[in-house]
């Protein structure tokens, strides 16, 4: 039984909003609420369970207001950001510099980002009800071109409902989306009809705050108020594995490699996280702790080079965070581009591009190596919840409205969905796309808290919903290898799903609500992040990864799910949001093992 994360990344002053993990595997960037985007570094895979996390850059400080959606392109150039000031920014991985100036591409805030496989487009969902697809132009400024426009999530009155979350299947054929808490029921939407695909799925019993598949493309994890991250399998719908929490989980990210998950939420730290052994596995402690935002983390992307992770957090910050074999420090950031804050986060596959959506309406891409925005940031008529690039280099954005496919390329709208709503009054929360990009996975912000597959050819639910969270998901992602879930929610855990039978393999408790996860690069370690501004990481048993990987899990029936709990409980100091662990005046960054 695993009872502490690997390790705890401290930095954000505020909730951490959303996480996305670059391609590299090296770095990881998180949103917070204090309006701020970091990135962190990650070293040596191989020796992560000794790492912790470290600021590299930011705070990336190009929003307004809280930066709630992130995501990176394929190639890891590029960091799309969307706000809460319904805008969308781009960031240059390299120098960390704005690219080009904001979108304002939603009528409200902006809540989920999703980049396609491509690299050329992005999807977005907002507040506003819809989801929008849009190009980028040479994979790194986005223009205000709309390529596609749909909506889907509806109450049983099938009023429109938030988009929480959205990411885009492997082979950029499928958006998965999420909607809020009267609609938590992941949906699969066909890009090429903007209808459903396939039948929902449900589990959770709180909003999904998040969705995110692994690198494989076959685990959808999800991210939710019920404190956990559970991870489903895609082919399936079939919860395989739970991570529980201490706190409400509004993002989840997964390594490059899928062998581990970083989540943020309520906790306000990130949770590094190893995918479980046994066939579902409940884990209760990080293998270490990130600590420096001074809000609830929203946000955790991490990079292909498997050494740093950037986090976005209600701080309105972007913090970039290098693992070593000491301490989680911040190396970059805190990117302050946001007005609101930063909710989600997602890394480009080659790691040059960082894309941020936030409270503010907007996703603004980053320059992962100037840090600098890339063009105007992309804004939204809805809150944007989550952002994430798909196999193809396509930017997906969910919003509280709907979600929404960008070619990454020209900055255009490729697609539009709304599937939550149509059955509840929810939006998307968190998204995630399959390997192949042929589906896209989304966790409900709503009261049934499920998670659901999209067809995006036809934008119609894939499966049906993938249930067992109990309160709101916050967070889906997929492990590296596309065969394993990630979600995190505020029944307080994180919980791991087989993607080809959406069977729930592993969970890991927290002591708080979880906001967000995410994978290592190799995809043996999980990282969340929790509302007391805490990244926690943890290890996954070696033997759901060989299931996951050999797909052994598709035709056996669930076996049991081990539950870890956290030994100790956190809290935030009311000026520096330092961990507490075991007294009122130890502050140390979390790393038991």
């Amino acid at each position: 039984m695993h009872q502490d994360p690997v390790k705890t990344f401290d930095g954000h002053e505020d909730h951490i909003l959303s996480i996305a993990t670059f391609p590299d595997g090296k770095r990881i960037a998180t949103g917070s609420q204090d309006k701020t985007i970091r990135i962190w570094r990650l070293l040596d895979g191989r020796e992560m369970k000794k790492w912790t996390g470290r600021v590299i850059a930011g705070p990336l400080d190009g929003h307004t207001n809280m930066t709630i959606a992130l995501d990176i392109s394929l190639d890891g150039g590029i960091l799309v950001s969307g706000s809460i000031d319904r805008t969308v920014l781009l960031w240059d991985t390299t120098t960390w510099q704005r690219k080009g100036l904001p979108l304002d591409c939603h009528e409200d805030a902006i809540i989920s980002i999703a980049t396609f496989p491509d690299g050329k487009r992005i999807a977005t969902g907002s507040w506003d009800e819809t989801i929008r697809i849009w190009r980028l132009a040479d994979g790194r400024e986005m223009k205000k071109e709309r390529l596609a426009q749909f909506k889907g999530h509806r109450d049983a009155n099938f009023n429109n409902s938030w988009n929480w979350s959205l990411t885009w299947t492997r082979d950029g054929t499928h958006i998965l989306s999420v909607g809020d808490e009267d609609d938590p029921i992941i949906r699969s939407w066909d890009t090429s009809t903007l209808k459903q695909a396939g039948n929902s799925w449900t589990g959770h019993d709180k909003i999904i705050c998040n969705i995110i598949l692994n690198p494989a493309g076959t685990l959808l994890a999800l991210a939710s108020e019920d404190h956990t991250v559970r991870l489903w399998q895609l082919s399936t719908g079939t919860e395989v594995a739970r991570y529980q929490h201490s706190e409400l989980v509004f993002r989840v990210a997964f390594s490059v490699d899928g062998r581990f998950m970083f989540s943020g939420g309520r906790d306000d730290k990130i949770s590094q996280w190893e995918i479980s052994e046994d066939s579902i596995e409940i884990q209760q402690d990080p293998v270490k702790t990130f600590e420096g935002h001074e809000d609830l983390i929203t946000s955790i992307a991490t990079f292909p080079d498997g050494k740093r992770i950037v986090t976005g957090s209600v701080d309105k910050t972007i913090r970039l965070w290098v693992r070593d074999v000491e301490t989680g420090r911040v190396v970059a950031g805190p990117l302050d581009g946001h007005t609101n804050p930063v909710l989600a986060l997602d890394i480009s596959l080659d790691g040059g591009i960082l894309a941020s959506g936030s409270w503010d309406r907007t996703v603004i891409l980053w320059d992962t190596t100037t840090w600098q925005t890339k063009g105007q940031p992309l804004e939204y008529s809805a809150d944007v919840t989550w952002v994430q690039f798909s196999p193809t280099g396509q930017l997906g954005v969910a919003t509280e409205e709907d979600i929404q496919i960008w070619d990454s390329d020209r900055r255009e709208c490729l697609a539009q969905f709304n599937g939550h709503a149509k059955f509840n009054n929810s939006c998307y929360r968190s998204l995630t796309w399959t390997r192949d990009g042929t589906h896209i996975l989304s966790a409900d912000m709503g009261d049934h808290a499920v998670i659901r597959s999209w067809d995006t050819s036809t934008l119609k639910p894939a499966s049906n919903p993938w249930t067992g969270h109990d309160d709101i998901i916050h967070h889906i992602i997929l492990n590296p290898a596309g065969t394993l879930l990630a979600s995190a929610s505020e029944d307080h855990t994180v919980r791991l799903w087989q993607l080809s039978t959406g069977i729930e393999v592993a969970r890991y408790e927290h002591s708080d609500d979880v906001f967000r996860v995410a994978f290592s690069v190799d995809g043996h370690f999980i990282f969340s992040g929790c509302d007391d501004g805490k990244i926690s990481q943890w290890e996954i048993p070696e033997d759901v990864l060989i299931a996951a990987s050999s797909d052994s899990l598709a035709d056996e029936p669930k076996t049991k799910v081990i539950i870890s709990n956290c030994r100790s409980l956190y809290k935030l100091t009311s000026t520096h949001a330092r961990l507490v662990l075991h007294g009122e005046n130890k502050r140390h960054v979390f790393t038991p093992r």
